[in-house]
């Protein structure tokens, strides 16, 4: 994926229920300045991350693939 060229996609299956994403890139950058905050537990990064890019709330339940797919989407931002 091309940041400048591609449009990012939208939105995210997770686990049958689809989540609208936040694409805009100050919220890729953003998220990358909070993670290098060290006065945050990696849990709070985690929970702000989702927060951020998610424009719904995630029930606890589908977290845990929230955040491979948050992750996932972070990396390819980057590419």
């Amino acid at each position: 994926m091309n940041a400048l060229l591609n449009k990012f996609p939208q939105k995210v299956n997770l686990k049958g229920t689809i989540f609208n994403l936040n694409t805009d890139f100050r919220v890729g950058l953003n998220i990358i300045m909070m993670y290098e905050d060290n006065s945050l537990t990696i849990y709070e990064k985690t929970d702000i991350m989702l927060e951020l890019l998610y424009k719904e709330k995630i029930p606890d339940e589908l977290k845990d693939v929230a955040i491979e797919k948050a992750m996932l989407f972070l990396d390819r931002w980057g590419e």
